[in-house]
């Protein structure tokens, strides 16, 4: 046994149903034998949790048609300018928590006015109402991600977990594109399970998990999209979501409080170009983004997961099994055709 055994957990299987009597449907018939219909399904691990994906080869045949978020016409958003006295202010400050340029701003951020977690604040990165990932700049980014660095820090000297993301279309309680962060007084229990899984993996082959899942995956040139000097982007081998997508330091930094100017422009750069091809080419508007990063840890490694958004019913919610139908292999494909 190597290390990519530890990665790359799948169990291969089949169902067997008896056609529908009125006829079966084109989409099955090649999976047609002996009068059964014969479905290969394919279970794979989380490279760094527990949790499984669930694919099935023949629905994973069928055309994507992504979700679409029918959307509401606002009277007003408390996020555009002029309207800075409908937004919380910061206790420390008495004003925002962050504001960029002058006299008229460019980047706002302030509290939460409904905080849940501690240090909960907004970042609208751009004073124009944009709703949609057709409207996502590099540069927006480049300063949500710097301002959300800089919070960070203060909320790590507190001895606190941060927390960043970003919920577009779906999910989102405002429409104007913005981040959020926040911080909790524990790990999260999904990246306490990555860290023990990263530790337990450095113990065990004396080698980064991140590093070897960047190595393994461009090797195997299945699910590898494409790479700058700081950072590599794939679809993980057992995802969520379809189309769902990590953007990988490829350098030991595992916070955003460690990133340098070159880490955090290579992350919105290629963040924001993937954005645009999940919009544009997949009609994508509705995503979680989300930062996971853990201070100061070298078998760690700061990473965006993209998860775009799809029905999660019993067996996700309920049990955190997720059948997915468009194959990673597929998704990386598509995306690499458009970004490489």
């Amino acid at each position: 046994m190597d290390w990519h055994e530890d990665l790359f957990r799948e169990i291969r299987s089949s169902e067997a149903v008896l056609p529908p009597s009125g006829g079966i449907p084109s989409a099955l018939k090649e999976f047609e034998k002996e009068g059964q219909v014969i479905q290969p399904v394919y279970r794979r691990k989380d490279y760094l949790t527990d949790t499984w994906c669930h694919l099935n080869l023949a629905r994973a045949s069928r055309p994507f048609a992504a979700p679409q978020l029918t959307r509401s016409e606002e009277m007003l958003c408390f996020f555009c300018p002029g309207n800075e006295h409908s937004t919380p202010r910061d206790a420390r400050t008495g004003a925002d928590t962050v504001s960029i340029g002058e006299p008229d701003w460019k980047l706002r951020a302030f509290p939460n006015l409904y905080p849940w977690l501690a240090g909960h604040g907004n970042v609208v990165e751009s004073r124009e109402h944009k709703v949609s990932l057709k409207d996502i700049q590099e540069e927006d980014q480049i300063a949500a991600l710097t301002t959300i660095r800089n919070v960070c820090s203060g909320l790590e000297a507190e001895n606190l977990y941060p927390l960043v993301f970003k919920n577009q279309g779906w999910g989102a309680s405002t429409a104007h594109t913005h981040w959020q962060y926040g911080a909790l007084p524990y790990i999260p229990k999904r990246l306490a399970h990555e860290l023990a899984t990263a530790r337990s993996f450095a113990e065990k082959w004396d080698k980064n998990i991140f590093d070897a899942i960047v190595e393994a995956e461009r090797q195997r040139a299945e699910r590898f999209v494409t790479e700058d000097e700081c950072v590599a982007c794939i679809v993980p081998f057992a995802p969520r979501s379809n189309y769902e997508a990590w953007l990988m330091l490829k350098s030991p930094v595992s916070s955003l409080t460690a990133a340098g100017e070159p880490e955090i422009r290579s992350l919105a750069g290629m963040l924001t170009s993937l954005l645009r091809v999940l919009y544009h080419d997949l009609n994508i508007d509705s995503l979680c983004l989300v930062c996971h990063q853990v201070r100061r840890e070298p078998a760690y490694r700061l990473h965006l997961e993209v998860l775009p958004y799809k029905h999660w019913a019993g067996a996700e919610r309920g049990f955190e099994e997720y059948a997915v139908e468009v194959t990673p292999e597929r998704a990386a494909s598509f995306l690499r055709e458009r970004l490489s």
